[in-house]
């Protein structure tokens, strides 16, 4: 099992916090604010955990900049987590066994936060590269499963959220800055490849009950309630202090106590957790008479409310005071800090622009589609020139615009901002560089280029890489040949990352380039030669030179100049399939190591030379093309031609289990659609199936036995074929599973709440020991039995709209005599009866620790305590 964040034990602190909070509602604090730590100082700790650790300081700042924004905080959140790197309890022992530093240390000193995260991320590396030794821990790509593991969270696709919350963070950049002028900068990172291991890149969900906009992810029943008849009159605004992705995971864990009725991203995405028509625990008093919407971000960060945010966010607002009757005003629409009668917290804070808001929620101008204003900042003297230069483009640049919102220039130097549309004022800055401006109007659903050319500051803003590229016999030939000018190579590509800087050597072997101050690696490649990266990164300071000399290697068989042989296994050149999918199989051999194959434009890895793959075809005639090149640059290719004679216009894809990835296909699925009377297929070995249809719209269905079934609705178009992957989820017998009890547990009560849920779309009733259920619209069912003392089966019944039966679900209990006469619900708590305030307390600190169904908040209200 992967080292990644374990089950969370409740101490008697955190318990007691939990009983003031749900309890006596008193304790609940506003957000701790950041800690006066400088950037300086944050700067060189992050510097020292990246060195003592091996870890990519990048990936290192990009996790800290996902889990706090760079805010240090020494009072625990909700679940406990601490400091930048939003370390809870159990971390911060795993952390004190690797580092040797003190809990105490970790929760107030950034700099042993910072460490304590470093050893815990590499604690995971060593086992995730020892596990993968083909992976490799100097390409950031490669660290993307280290991170997922890290996460700590449960749920697969959660977890990848995290993941490519991190990746896109590094690749976009980030910064802060601190009262001490210094600021804390993540630069853009090239990084790619990483894209291969996305296993919930295509994600179906269900149509949500209220908002048609939004998508249907349910919270955990156990944490919202009946409203009992009152009326809605309000929408609370609220900031979740995390993340997206985490506030979702909390809501859906049965321990949370904690909900909101929509949870809305960065990106404008829209999320429903709870029906309109139930209380979501969010507000505590105003919670039978309001809807809760959460907000992705932090109170703390003034760049947190995004456009996207703000348009989607109004959308819903609007539509829910039109659906419910609730008045667009700000006695009606108010934020969490207002609700000042029985709440004590300070979001959406400061930095929410309520003006703009409400003019959205209004239907006023500010209410139109948006416009994108982008474009790229560089360094020159002429402008028409050098902005078409991508060697000047300036990478990590801060771009401004005067209403306040603030972003970096991408790796490519590149920014852009999603805007109602208007006039702005843009101001682009860099070190070593005098600020620029420009003023842009922004127009709905255009987009307007704004690029900035921004001009030395007195003294050289860049420095000079200047070295040659030569060919030695082994490695320990670089002295000797260095200046060996009979050794050195004219032609040779010489690439500089960050920032892809390339340069070709002239006829005496040199190259050079001008380049801003940064830190650099030099890679080379020549024809017949061995490519080689220079040993160590090349530092690069204003007006100065660095050399940057490489030395490639001969191949052990003398300069090669044959390009490698590649042999295509299967499919047989000018063979018929009937699938739209084919394995494609095959060998390559050379005698210079290959560095790259790919099947149809597509990497693929070679194992002991073999490489398999598969390949989605079209109808007709499809050539398949393989390419691979050596480390001497010499490049092979072959091509096989299939003929695939199915329809024109269809559907392909294939099945696969949902808890292993897209790797692990299932045969013998089982697939419909709503084409007439119906058509079914089968999925053959490879889990891959074919359907021939004529253009519209059609519901999918799959199951298979031991697995959850789905259905969605796919569209195939007028022209070709629609491919899709379908995941199937392991659960109960035929898309009906029993969550409480579980199978042998013992009950020491007779009145059993029983509770599962039926995934298969055609149940619409269930009965449970015979009797009828209760069946929400998301499949969740909840039965009370009474069993007297002994063995019992408890047995769950799904019926479809004729009365049949079409999935069955049992466990069996064992009920002890001189139960206390209350009912056990999921929780193992009595789930009737007066509940004081100790006993709450106690049944906390008794119970089993039960890990959240994703690692909490980061999550949901930072330091605020539940919303009761």
């Amino acid at each position: 099992m992967a080292p990644g964040r374990g089950r969370m034990q409740h101490r008697i602190a955190w318990s007691v916090l939990l009983v003031c909070s749900a309890v006596a509602s008193a304790c609940a604090g506003s957000a701790p604010e950041a800690g006066a730590h400088s950037g300086a100082y944050l700067e060189a700790a992050f510097d020292e955990a990246a060195g003592a650790y091996a870890v990519p300081k990048p990936l290192l700042m990009a996790i800290a900049w996902e889990e706090s924004h760079f805010f240090h905080t020494a009072e625990p959140n909700l679940v406990g987590g601490v400091g930048l790197m939003n370390l809870d309890p159990e971390e911060l022992r795993d952390a004190a066994e690797l580092t040797g530093q003190n809990e105490a240390q970790m929760r107030e000193d950034p700099r042993a936060n910072i460490l304590a995260g470093a050893a815990l991320l590499r604690h995971t590396a060593d086992w995730y590269f020892h596990e993968y030794p083909a992976r490799d821990p100097t390409r950031l790509a490669d660290w993307f499963e280290v991170v997922k593991h890290r996460s700590g969270l449960t749920d697969a696709e959660l977890a990848e959220a995290y993941a490519l919350g991190v990746y896109r963070t590094l690749q976009r950049g980030a910064q802060r800055t601190f009262p001490d002028g210094h600021t804390l900068r993540i630069t853009p990172q090239a990084v790619d490849g990483y894209e291969r291991d996305l296993i919930f890149a295509r994600t179906t969900h269900y149509l949500t009950p209220d908002y048609p906009s939004a998508i249907w992810r349910p919270a955990d029943p156990s944490n919202y309630s009946s409203r009992n008849g009152t009326a809605i009159d309000t929408v609370v605004i609220h900031t979740v202090q995390g993340s997206y992705w985490g506030a979702i995971s909390w809501f859906q864990n049965p321990s949370a106590n904690v909900s909101a009725h929509y949870v809305v991203s960065k990106g404008g995405e829209v999320t429903q957790m709870v029906e309109n028509r139930y209380k979501a625990w969010h507000a505590r008093c105003w919670n039978p008479r309001s809807i809760g919407i959460e907000h992705e971000g932090y109170v703390s960060d003034p760049a947190n409310y995004t456009e996207a945010m703000y348009q989607a966010s109004a959308a819903l607002t609007r539509w829910l005071c039109d659906t419910l009757g609730i008045p667009k005003t700000r006695d009606h629409i108010k934020g969490h800090v207002e609700l000042s009668d029985c709440n004590n917290h300070t979001d959406p804070g400061p930095y929410w622009d309520w003006n703009h808001y409400m003019d959205l929620v209004g239907g006023g101008s500010g209410g139109t589609q948006t416009g994108t204003l982008t474009g790229a900042i560089f360094w020159g003297t002429d402008f028409d020139t050098d902005k078409s230069d991508p060697q000047k483009r300036i990478a990590g640049a801060t771009v401004r615009l005067d209403t306040g919102e603030s972003t970096t220039t991408d790796a490519n130097g590149f920014y852009r901002f999603d805007l109602s549309p208007g006039t702005y004022t843009v101001t682009a800055s860099a070190p070593g560089y005098l600020d620029g401006t420009v003023t842009k109007t922004v127009s709905a659903g255009v987009t307007t280029w704004g690029s900035i050319m921004l001009e030395e500051d007195g003294a050289p803003a860049v420095g000079t890489l200047r070295g040659v590229v030569f060919w030695g016999e082994t490695e320990s030939d670089f002295d000797k040949n260095l200046g060996d000018e009979s050794k050195r190579i004219a032609g040779a590509t010489v690439t500089i990352l960050p920032g892809g800087y390339t340069a070709t050597t002239d006829a005496t072997g040199w190259y050079s380039l001008d380049l801003p101050p940064g830190s650099y690696s030099v890679h080379a490649t020549a024809s017949g030669y061995l490519a080689a990266d220079r040993p160590e990164p090349v530092q690069v300071v204003a007006g100065a030179v660095a050399w940057g000399s490489v030395m490639v290697l001969k191949p052990s068989g003398g300069v090669d100049t044959d390009p490698p042989v590649i042999t295509v296994a299967t499919p047989a050149d000018g063979s018929e399939v009937d699938l739209p999918e084919v394995e494609v199989s095959g060998s390559v051999s050379d005698q210079s190591p290959i560095v790259r194959t790919e099947v149809n434009g597509v990497p693929v890895d070679l194992d002991g030379g073999t490489f398999s793959t598969s390949v989605r075809l079209t109808s007709g005639e499809n050539t398949i093309g393989v390419e691979a090149e050596d480390a001497a640059g010499n490049v092979g290719r072959a091509e096989v031609r299939v003929v695939y004679t199915g329809s024109a216009t269809g559907i392909d894809g294939y099945v696969y289990d949902a808890s292993s990835g897209e790797a692990t296909r299932i045969e013998g699925a089982l697939l419909n659609v709503s084409a007439g009377g119906g058509v079914q297929v089968v999925s053959d070995a490879a889990g891959a199936f074919a359907f021939d249809l004529a253009p519209g719209s059609y519901s999918l269905t799959a199951t298979a036995e031991g697995f959850e079934p789905h259905t969605e609705t796919v569209e195939v178009p007028a022209e070709g074929r629609v491919s899709i992957a379908v995941g199937l989820w392991p659960g109960g017998t035929g898309g009906l599973a029993i969550t409480f009890p579980a199978d042998g547990e013992v009950l020491s009560t007779p009145s059993v709440v029983v509770e599962g849920r039926a995934t298969d779309p055609r149940i619409v009733a269930v009965e449970v020991n015979e009797a009828a259920a209760e069946l929400t619209s998301d499949g969740a069912f909840r039965a009370t039995l009474t069993l007297p003392a002994g063995t019992h089966s408890i047995e769950a019944r799904g019926l479809d709209a004729s009365g049949a039966v079409i999935a069955r679900a049992e466990v069996e209990v064992t009920v002890e005599a001189g139960g206390c006469g209350c009912s056990a619900g999921p929780t193992g708590r009595p789930a009737g009866g007066l509940l004081v305030a100790l006993g709450f307390g106690l049944w906390i600190l008794a119970r089993p620790s039960r890990r959240r169904g994703a690692r909490g908040l980061h999550k949901a209200s930072r330091g605020q305590g539940p919303h009761l």
